[in-house]
């Protein structure tokens, strides 16, 4: 069984978004954002592997199973519009009735929902954390690469982010750059009130976790002296009491035993819907 999600079509049919199997099958599709043109595919008379388009239609977004039907193709069902499908499709099998012998011809038939689950289109935008390496379909790394906007398959996510994440207009704009960060929610203190604000520090200096290695510090100098300092520290007097020093040391053995200074974590991806 062939399960592709999140198929971001284009205005036009091309290779990537043509599918086939060849076997008299049943696929179940679902449209969602905007409607899309879906060709439906017959065995070719002359047999073999060969196949011909029989019909062509367009459909609202919503569920279909399309029945004896050897593949499809779809494109945007109005152009400038991103459309999204979903669907499952059956692997080629050599003992499958042949379509041509049994006289089949592709049908489309609308699907209730009613008593299921309704599938959610994902907007624009969205950001999940991905255990894979290779990102699926109409999703691309959060990892600060710049994207045109003005290309179909990236004009809804331009739509949904713009230049919250950087980039110099609508022809070259940034997707958040979760390598090594933590993700932090908006909030109303002036360090996380703005999307897209961030620590500023270059991906190569990047750390999640540090160990102080002990060290000390002195000070000398006349006047009074303020100590306002965890750690320990000693004080003493010059004869004329107006000269003191202070020698301080700071936290931290340097141990490879002792504790991070952050949480236990795990490495994953974050990727971004289109």
């Amino acid at each position: 069984m062939i399960a592709r999600s999140n198929i971001v079509l284009s205005d036009n049919y091309s290779d990537s978004n043509t599918f086939i199997s060849l076997s008299a099958t049943v696929i179940a599709l679902q449209i969602f954002n905007n409607p899309a043109t879906i060709q439906l595919f017959k065995r070719n008379p002359g047999g073999g592997h060969d196949y011909e388009p029989v019909q062509e239609q367009t459909f609202a977004p919503g569920f279909l199973t399309i029945q004896q039907c050897v593949g499809f193709k779809a494109k945007n069902g109005v152009a400038g519009s991103i459309s999204r499908i979903y669907f499952t499709i059956p692997e080629y099998d050599p003992n499958s009735p042949d379509p041509i012998v049994a006289g089949y011809t592709p049908t489309t038939q609308s699907v209730s929902s009613s008593g299921g689950v309704t599938p959610v289109s994902v907007p624009s935008g969205v950001i999940v954390a991905f255990g894979g390496s290779s990102v699926p379909s109409g999703w691309v790394l959060c990892d600060g690469s710049s994207y045109d906007g003005t290309t179909p398959n990236f004009i809804s996510l331009w739509g949904a982010i713009g230049l919250t994440y950087g980039g110099s207009g609508q022809s070259s704009f940034k997707v958040p750059d979760a390598q090594g960060r933590m993700l932090v929610g908006k909030g109303t203190n002036a360090a996380n009130n703005t999307l897209g604000l961030n620590d500023g520090v270059a991906l190569a200096n990047r750390r999640q976790q540090h160990r102080h290695t002990g060290h000390s510090h002195s000070v000398s100098g006349g006047g009074n002296l303020v100590i306002a300092r965890a750690g320990s520290a000693s004080l003493g007097l010059g004869s004329d009491q107006d000269q003191g020093s202070l020698a301080a040391a700071d936290g931290g053995s340097g141990n490879a035993n002792d504790s991070l200074d952050s949480p236990a974590y795990i490495v994953i991806n974050y990727i971004i819907s289109l």
